[in-house]
């Protein structure tokens, strides 16, 4: 099975001051400190887990290529989209094989490529065929119903919101002088139709020095509970959270110092296999250099609604691993990632914990802190 993981990497922080300001529109907090809350504890939930010798029919759960195609919904069913066969699996906590929809093609109802997939609010599967420029839609009972065809390219790392979904995009623009990235993220209808862009994020640098091409890195996620999405932006220095209401309009910021981490030898090596490392302009390679790691890994939502940041780490101090955990902008705790995931490959989806190992196949958890 090929599955992506996402690390469990986090950092120790130096103490900060707190400071809050009301800014016109939202509240900005500076540096939160660690409140002092008795008894926390980290609950992992068992929905079910998915053993590789799971006959699906026309093969077994071990030949899946999972990318991150993959929901559960409110009844605990698990949808899993095969990037291998490009078919669709959607099966039941006990393991029972409900439907197998899908199919590669270029028809209606069909996906050339297709690596990605989100349960609307209406029950609805959406497989988004970026080759294609259209969303595919499947029914509560995995019925074909539509190709959504859009004329505009269509956002990436989807998630369920209100009655829509919450979509990003990212690109690079290069010009004689200068290269921009620009990052956004859009509100889309039931239809997947913009609605409304309420975040953009653009960074430019000068050809004639080297560029670093991560300056524009964003995470989000989507809190179903409040009706919130909280956008996570990094730095070299710092990790901002910005908070949005049910109206997508900004509520709050969350700043927090970071302190520099430098990128290994092998981690850099690593980051010179990404296409991005090999980018020109007028025929002229672009000059890139890696200094130092983005201050966060990635923000998630637990079932309770809490706020879960996962810094990075410097490998090279051999400090623990944490998640630094948020109520309402408060820091409430900092978990050490061994209570979470024990070593084992870590896949965060929505809210939801997959745990995958060579033995056990796919556990599937909810997780929260209590």
């Amino acid at each position: 099975m090929k599955l992506f993981t996402f690390l469990l990497l986090s950092i120790a922080f130096f103490a900060f001051s707190i400071e809050t300001i009301q800014k016109e529109g939202y509240v900005k907090i500076i540096n939160p400190s660690k409140c002092e809350v008795n008894n926390r504890t980290v609950v992992v939930e068992k929905i079910t887990n998915l053993p590789l010798d799971l006959n699906l029919g026309d093969i077994t759960f071990s030949e899946l290529q999972i990318c991150m195609g993959i929901c559960v919904d409110e009844e605990n069913n698990i949808t899993i989209l095969d990037g291998g066969k490009l078919s669709v699996y959607k099966i039941s906590s006990d393991r029972r094989i409900l439907n197998q929809f899908g199919k590669m093609g270029n028809g209606p109802g069909e996906f050339s490529s297709a690596n990605v997939l989100v349960i609307g609010n209406n029950k609805h599967t959406y497989i988004p065929v970026y080759s294609e420029n259209k969303v595919v839609e499947f029914d509560e009972n995995c019925k074909f119903v539509k190709d959504l065809h859009h004329n505009e390219l269509l956002p990436s790392r989807l998630k369920k919101f209100g009655k829509g979904f919450i979509g990003s995009g990212y690109g690079i623009d290069t010009t004689d002088d200068g290269i921009t990235q620009t990052s956004n993220i859009t509100y889309l209808d039931e239809n997947f139709n913009v609605v409304k862009e309420f975040f953009r994020l653009e960074d430019k640098s000068d050809l004639s020095k080297p560029v670093d091409v991560s300056g524009s890195d964003i995470y989000y996620t989507v809190d179903e509970i409040n009706n919130k999405v909280y956008v996570g932006l990094v730095s070299d220095t710092k990790y901002i959270i910005e908070v949005y209401d049910e109206n997508l309009t900004k509520i709050q910021e969350i700043e927090r110092g970071y302190r520099k981490v430098s990128y290994s030898k092998e981690e850099t090596e690593e980051l010179k296999k990404n296409p991005h490392h090999h980018l020109s302009v007028n025929g002229n390679p672009l000059r890139i250099e890696y200094k130092s790691k983005k201050s966060i890994e990635g923000i998630y939502i637990d079932k309770k609604g809490f706020l879960w940041v996962d810094p990075a780490e410097d490998k090279s101090r051999n400090e623990k691993e944490y998640f630094d955990v948020y109520d309402n902008g408060k820091l409430v705790a900092q978990i050490e990632k061994a209570e979470i995931n024990d070593g084992i490959e870590f896949l965060n989806v929505n809210g939801k914990l997959f745990f995958y190992d060579e033995t056990n196949g796919l556990t599937v958890n909810d997780f929260y802190l209590r």
